[in-house]
């Protein structure tokens, strides 16, 4: 089992990693300006309505692509920390699956992960995935990617980072229908999170994190309307979803959506 989850956290993460591994610098456009690229035949075309390019020499880490690198870090880490701890127990291992989701969200999340880069480094990372008609722009503190994925659904990924909170809220649609609602807040202790994902069924998955080091909480609810973060959640605020699993110096807690309740130490290995 933990060998199975591993490697499906790994096909996750190498993928978000190359989508993230677009040039680090590129050179200033015109405000309307676009890029044309092929690969394998297929047309990929990004565009901007702004120069939205870093110097050369500019620093790569001052970008909203770092600020959201470093939480998708953290939370893996903790969820991965998470997963090993359940998946050590028998009683436990088969809750690993509910925690899968929330890494895999990620993904639809991977134009977050290139906002402040540049057009060049969107077109490229998304081009890995095979997306086509990409366009990119930026307003202040706001951020919008759209393309055609293989399949021909129109995808659209907006953010707004507040930079002093270090806090990045993004809602992604499929073909003009909103699909999920992101968010993350740095904290005094570490991290806050909360996805909001609305299936082709309008059925309701919630996730709500907090990340304090490797340790955290997932909570997870199947209804519920959307609530922003605020920024002032405890760490413990995902305890109040229908289910949450919960790790604390190898101390593993949680509620399962039955009503049951897990409580024993992870031994680590």
């Amino acid at each position: 089992m933990k060998k199975i989850i591993s490697i499906a956290l790994i096909l996750a993460l190498l993928i978000l990693s190359a989508g993230c591994t677009g040039p680090g610098s590129t050179t200033k456009g015109d405000a309307t300006g676009g890029q044309t690229t092929k690969s394998g035949g297929q047309t990929t075309t990004a565009t901007t309505t702004k120069e939205t390019s870093k110097p050369v020499n500019g620093d790569a880490d001052d970008t909203v692509s770092a600020a959201y690198g470093v939480y998708i870090e953290a939370k893996s880490e903790m969820i991965t920390n998470l997963m090993d701890g359940l998946g050590e127990n028998d009683e436990t291992a088969m809750m690993v699956l509910d925690l899968l989701g929330v890494t895999m969200l990620d993904l639809t999340l991977l134009p977050a992960s290139l906002f402040g880069l540049g057009e060049t480094a969107v077109n490229a990372g998304l081009g890995f995935l095979g997306a086509s008609d990409v366009r990119y722009s930026e307003n202040g503190n706001q951020y919008k990617v759209t393309y055609k994925e293989k399949e021909g659904k129109a995808i659209n990924v907006e953010g707004t980072y507040d930079k002093g909170a270090n806090s990045l809220v993004c809602s992604s649609s499929t073909d003009g229908k909103v699909n999920l609602y992101s968010e993350y807040y740095e904290t005094s202790f570490g991290y806050i999170g909360q996805y909001y994902l609305i299936g082709d069924d309008d059925a309701i998955t919630v996730y709500q994190i907090s990340i304090q080091g490797t340790d955290g909480v997932l909570g997870i609810s199947q209804s519920g309307d959307y609530k922003p973060l605020t920024g002032r959640e405890n760490v413990d605020f995902p305890k109040e979803c229908d289910a949450w699993y919960a790790i604390s110096e190898q101390k593993i807690t949680g509620l399962t959506a039955d009503g049951k309740e897990i409580s024993f130490t992870a031994k680590g290995e």
